[in-house]
């Protein structure tokens, strides 16, 4: 599940949690009853973007390996449709101004990895954007390290949520990690903000 640690951005209410947050906009077209039809609505959503590839190919943000990054990171990651069309939506307009503004601006995978972590863990996305910290930065046992912190909420993850996150901040086997300067220069290009003073405890 997407809402598993405290540093998830909707946790549970019996979960603790670290000023965390939801952002974006709620109404985004999805039904306010949807959580009886998440799974289909869910299964729906991912479908009706792959088939984009088929009716929209001249469009560069639906290119092959927009709708392939998109479809692999949003099933893994949300479980939730309206956070799906968010990232979605997010994506496909982030991928297309890049190649179309700053074409070296890190490629799509990075893009998708920034989005999903901005989405899912705004606090760790600001945490690490403060401390101007890299994606192993919760491995090490660093002095004075507080026992809230959030590298200890990661380092006790179920360990398969764990390891998605892993994904997210260091790529596919570990191969490309997100160091400081790169993140920060992906937060300052997508304009990423959090704000805490509206964390809720609410899904």
């Amino acid at each position: 599940g997407e809402d598993a640690s405290a540093v998830s951005s909707a946790p549970a209410a019996s979960q603790p949690q670290i000023g965390s947050q939801t952002p974006g906009n709620a109404s985004d077209g999805a039904s306010a009853g949807a959580s009886a039809g998440d799974g289909g609505i869910l299964q729906s959503t991912l479908q009706a973007f792959g088939n984009l590839a088929r009716r929209r190919p001249e469009t560069h943000s639906d290119s092959e390996a927009v709708i392939v990054k998109a479809q692999y990171y949003g099933s893994r990651h949300f479980n939730n449709p309206r956070r799906l069309k968010r990232f979605i939506n997010g994506f496909r307009l982030q991928t297309y101004l890049t190649q179309a503004i700053q074409p070296s601006g890190g490629g799509i995978d990075r893009m998708a990895r920034f989005l999903v972590l901005a989405e899912k863990w705004p606090a760790l996305v600001e945490h690490m954007l403060q401390a101007e910290l890299g994606a192993d930065f919760w491995k090490a046992e660093q002095e004075g390290m507080s026992t809230s912190s959030i590298a200890i909420e990661i380092r006790n993850l179920p360990d398969e949520e764990r390891k998605k996150l892993m994904e997210l901040l260091e790529g596919a086997d570990a191969e490309d990690p997100f160091e400081a300067e790169g993140l920060k220069n992906l937060a300052e290009w997508y304009g990423f903000c959090y704000y805490r003073g509206i964390a809720t405890n609410g899904p």
